[in-house]
C-alpha cells in the first residue's frame, strides 16, 4: 500500500468506556458521523454497537448507510433534515432526528399521516450555540403542542454547549438556562424523555450537564476537543495512525530546487525521499515546508509542496533509510509521536478537520 490509516478499534472502546465512567453517564450516545471522524463509520459503529446507546450521525445518508450495512442500533441524525423527502424516509425507516424548526416540525407531521408510522424526535434547543433548535420560549410551546399529536415520539430533548472546550464559564450559562428553563417542561409533559446535552468536554468538566446521556465525539477517537484539556483526559488512547511509504530516493547537489514552485531549495548536498500522499489523500498542502514525518524512528521536515499524490520530505541525517520504507504521517513510531493537534497547529486548524478530511482513497486497516 502506498498509504493507509491503521485504526484500533480496542482503542475506541477503551474512551468510550472511560469516558462513560468517568461522567457517571447511564447512556451514551457516540457521534459516528464524518466518517466516524475520518476513522470509517461502518466498522467502527459495528465494534461499538454493543457499549453504546446510540450512533450520532449529520446526515440522513450517513444513517443509510449504517442501516444498509446491517448496523442494528438507534441512529440519530443531529443535522437538520429540510427537505419532506428526507423527513419522510427517515421515518420509514425508524431514524431518529433532530426537530429543531417548524419546517422540520411540519413535514414529520405530515410523515406520520401519510405512512400511518411514528417519528422518533430529539427536539433541540439553542441555549447560547446560536446555530441549529428552538428558542426556549417557542420550543417549549413546541413541546406543549406535540403532546397532543398523536405519532410524534419525544424520545429526547438536548441542547449543545458552544464554549465548554474553552470557557466553562459560558457553557455554565447555558446548563443554567436548559436546566431551568427546559428540562422542568420535559419532565412533566414527556417524563420518559432522553435529556443529553454533554458533549465530550462536557463529559468530563460539566458532571451536572451529563444528565440521562452523554454524545462524546472527537474524544472517542482519542483526540483532545481542545490542547487546553490534556492534563484533565490522559486515559485518552489515539485510534489513527496515518501511514505512506518511500516510493524513491534522490541524491542532489546544494542549490536544487524541489517541487512545484521550486520553493524549497537544498542548502548541502541532500537525499531527499519521495513519498506516496498528497492532498488527494487529505494530507493538508498547507503543510508544504512546515511539517514533520516520522521515518526509522527519526523526525524529517517536508521539502517544498505537498503534491496531489507525492510529498517530499528531507532525510539527509537519517541513516539507512531505503524506498519501500514505512513513514509515520500522524502517530507514533518508536520514541517520537506526532499527533493530530500537532498537525492542526502546523495546518493553523483543529485535529478534528485533520482527521475529518483523510480521503476514501486512504485505506482503513482494522486493528
Amino acid at each position: 500500500m502506498r498509504c493507509w490509516a491503521e485504526i484500533d478499534l480496542n482503542a475506541i472502546r477503551h474512551n468510550i468506556l472511560t469516558i462513560k465512567k468517568i461522567s457517571g453517564a447511564a447512556r451514551v450516545a457516540a457521534a459516528v458521523k464524518a466518517d466516524a471522524y475520518g476513522h470509517g463509520a461502518v466498522a467502527v459503529s459495528r465494534a461499538i454497537s454493543d457499549i453504546v446507546d446510540f450512533l450520532l450521525v449529520a446526515t440522513l445518508d450517513e444513517a443509510i448507510e449504517l442501516q444498509d450495512n446491517g448496523i442494528d442500533k438507534k441512529i440519530l441524525i443531529l443535522g437538520v433534515l429540510i427537505d419532506r423527502e428526507e423527513v419522510e424516509e427517515a421515518v420509514r425507516r425508524g431514524i431518529r432526528f433532530n426537530l429543531s424548526n417548524d419546517i422540520v416540525l411540519k413535514n414529520t407531521i405530515e410523515a406520520v399521516r401519510r405512512l400511518n408510522k411514528p417519528a422518533y424526535v430529539h427536539v433541540e434547543f439553542d441555549t447560547g450555540m446560536t446555530r441549529t433548535g428552538y428558542e426556549i420560549s417557542r420550543g417549549i410551546q413546541v413541546l406543549e403542542d406535540i403532546s397532543s399529536i398523536d405519532g410524534i415520539v419525544v424520545e429526547g430533548v438536548f441542547t449543545h454547549y458552544a464554549t465548554a472546550d474553552v470557557d466553562v464559564s459560558f457553557a455554565r450559562k447555558q446548563l443554567g438556562r436548559f436546566s431551568k428553563q427546559v428540562v422542568p417542561h420535559v419532565r412533566k409533559l414527556f417524563p420518559q424523555a432522553i435529556i443529553h446535552s454533554a458533549n465530550s468536554a462536557a463529559s468530563v468538566r460539566m458532571k451536572d450537564a451529563v444528565f440521562d446521556m452523554i454524545r462524546p465525539g472527537i474524544s472517542i477517537y482519542g483526540l483532545l476537543p481542545d490542547v487546553s484539556m490534556a492534563d484533565e483526559m490522559p486515559f485518552l488512547k489515539p485510534a489513527l495512525t496515518w501511514k505512506t511509504r518511500i516510493l524513491q530516493l534522490r541524491d542532489v547537489p546544494a542549490g536544487v530546487g524541489i517541487s512545484y514552485g521550486l520553493t524549497y531549495k537544498t542548502t548541502r548536498r541532500s537525499r531527499i525521499a519521495v513519498l506516496g500522499v498528497g492532498y488527494g489523500d487529505g494530507y493538508p498542502r498547507i503543510l508544504s515546508n512546515r511539517a514533520e514525518v516520522i521515518v526509522r524512528g527519526k523526525r524529517a521536515p517536508i521539502a517544498g509542496r505537498v503534491c496531489m499524490d507525492l510529498t517530499m520530505i528531507d532525510v539527509t541525517h537519517i541513516d539507512g533509510v531505503s524506498v519501500g520504507d514505512e513513514v509515520v504521517l500522524l502517530g507514533q513510531m518508536g520514541d517520537e509521536r506526532i499527533s493530530a493537534e500537532e498537525v492542526g497547529t502546523w495546518a493553523k486548524t483543529i485535529n478534528y478537520e485533520i482527521v475529518t478530511r483523510i480521503m476514501p482513497r486512504t485505506k482503513r486497516v482494522y486493528i
